[in-house]
């Protein structure tokens, strides 16, 4: 599964019911393509989102849904100001009228709209020339602009309200995961919760990435890990705290 920010559907499109009787602002999960998706595919989607798919009456809705949503908060942040933004600019900017059909030459035609060229996973609509070529036409053009305003000040606002909000984690992220771990395991912070009951460590994860500033943004992955006690990963670094004399008694013993 390709590992992106975004806050991707967990039930794949292929097992979704043709006809969605409510509106997602999760973006569709394509990772059952085979082969593998480009590594910029769940880009191009989301750009494609908020370029064209999404009504324009939704669109602060879509971003603060991802934004809220995202398994790295931070790095989601980057890819709007360093990427989004240059890149809808570029499209907005320069327009061009395709003169030849994008699956021209194509090798091989998969499901729902992909297709294979040169040993590489494509789709037909989602494609930086296929968005340069809608937003030739007026009907598109004309909304850019005001598309690129909200983006600009959702980036904004939400960036200034996490800034202001969260601290700057100066160690690994793996110790602050861990210490996170042990303060939930001795009472001292509720967590998040399974519908079963047992503590949801992805949720752990995505709050502490939501929470905390790192010098280099870890994995909600490695971040569950380190939280989990019953995880290896956890016992590696509690040994190495024990060592140096730090431990966590309960909350109901101090």
């Amino acid at each position: 599964m390709n590992v992106t920010p975004f806050a991707i559907n967990p039930l794949p499109y292929n097992e979704l019911e043709q006809t969605k009787t409510d509106h997602s602002n999760f973006l569709d999960n394509y990772n059952f393509i085979k082969p593998n998706l480009p590594e910029d595919f769940y880009f191009l989607l989301f750009l494609n989102q908020v370029l064209f798919d999404i009504d324009i009456l939704d669109l602060e809705d879509f971003l603060y849904f991802q934004i809220e949503n995202s398994n790295n908060p931070s790095r989601l942040f980057k890819i709007l100001e360093l990427k989004v933004i240059p890149e809808f600019e570029n499209i907005l900017n320069n327009p061009i009228f395709l003169q030849e059909n994008i699956k021209r030459g194509a090798e091989k035609d998969l499901d729902h709209g992909f297709f294979i060229t040169d040993n590489t996973v494509y789709h037909e609509s989602i494609n930086i020339h296929v968005f340069k070529h809608k937003s030739f036409f007026s009907s598109f053009n004309s909304s850019l602009p005001k598309r690129l305003e909200i983006i600009r000040n959702a980036l904004a606002q939400s960036d200034s309200s996490i800034n202001s909000e969260v601290l700057n984690w100066k160690g690994k992220p793996a110790h602050l995961a861990f210490i996170i771990g042990e303060l939930i395991d001795n009472g001292y912070i509720d967590p998040p919760l399974h519908n079963s009951g047992d503590i949801n460590y992805s949720a752990v994860a995505r709050q502490i990435l939501q929470s905390f500033n790192f010098e280099e943004s870890p994995s909600d992955v490695t971040l569950r890990k380190y939280s989990n006690p019953d995880d290896e990963k956890n016992q590696e670094v509690r040994e190495k705290f024990k060592k140096n004399g730090l431990t966590i008694p309960h909350s109901k013993m101090i």
